[in-house]
């Protein structure tokens, strides 16, 4: 559970992937529109703070993590370890590129149905947290077919909260993000899912076999920061309006 959990961060894969996103993102977007203020505020917190930061974006397509990791080596910020889709594991060789570049895999069902593994899990974000890691997961679970956000899956939430109020890290900052495209990538797959067709597996050949979206334009994406906050205030609100919480 802990090798296939676990990520391991390679420098050189690092910058191997970013090379071949950046030579694919300028075909294949006009811009990635940033409201740079936010991403100055954040560098200040990762310059001034010890404290973890948690990064909630909304989740529409594949790219998602790619983008944002995109845009946090790009402009210098600390990469994030972020949550992947456990599809991926299905594939040859992409779960060795994406555990290289800081991700780990959240299994939901076997999270909820081994203990073990909820344990094996729950420890290694609390790993993460306590050593002061950029974090990030999609809030929403999966990916949005229509468009809406869907209703959040506390489950990562969860570990997270429960590190902060059992004392394992001082406090955490929270950062919601939106992700919103033109011209979603898999758009043109999302009537058939919605009509109940099942997924196709991810695998290595499927990738290259669909590389020949590079060639056309998806217009904009906007990647809108939201005003950063921390949880242990919400906390102490909450407990203010709720006496009888105090003590919990």
């Amino acid at each position: 559970m802990v090798e296939e959990l676990v990520s391991e961060v390679k420098p050189a894969v690092i910058r191997m992937i970013a090379w071949t996103v950046h030579k694919a993102f300028k075909n294949m977007f006009e811009k990635i529109n940033i409201n740079m203020d936010m991403l100055e505020e954040l560098r200040e917190i990762e310059k001034n703070s010890e404290l973890p930061i948690v990064l909630l974006p909304t989740h529409r397509s594949y790219f998602d993590f790619l983008i944002v990791s995109y845009i946090f080596f790009i402009y210098k910020l600390r990469l994030p370890n972020f949550v992947a889709d456990e599809v991926l594991l299905q594939a040859e060789l992409l779960p060795f590129l994406v555990k290289s570049s800081g991700a780990f895999f959240f299994q939901r069902l076997l999270y909820a149905k081994s203990g073990l593994y909820r344990v094996v899990f729950d420890k290694y974000l609390e790993l993460l947290l306590r050593e002061g890691n950029t974090l990030q997961f999609f809030i929403e679970g999966s990916r949005s077919r229509t468009g809406k956000i869907l209703a959040p899956k506390s489950e990562v939430l969860n570990v997270v909260l429960d590190t902060l109020l059992f004392g394992k890290v001082a406090d955490v900052y929270l950062i919601p993000l939106t992700i919103n495209y033109e011209k979603v990538l898999e758009s043109d797959t999302f009537p058939g899912e919605l009509l109940g067709e099942e997924k196709v597996a991810e695998s290595l050949v499927r990738v290259i076999k669909a590389s020949f979206i590079m060639r056309f334009n998806y217009g904009r994406v906007y990647v809108e920061i939201c005003k950063p906050m921390t949880v242990r205030p919400f906390i102490a609100a909450v407990q203010k309006r709720n006496p009888q919480l105090a003590g919990q």
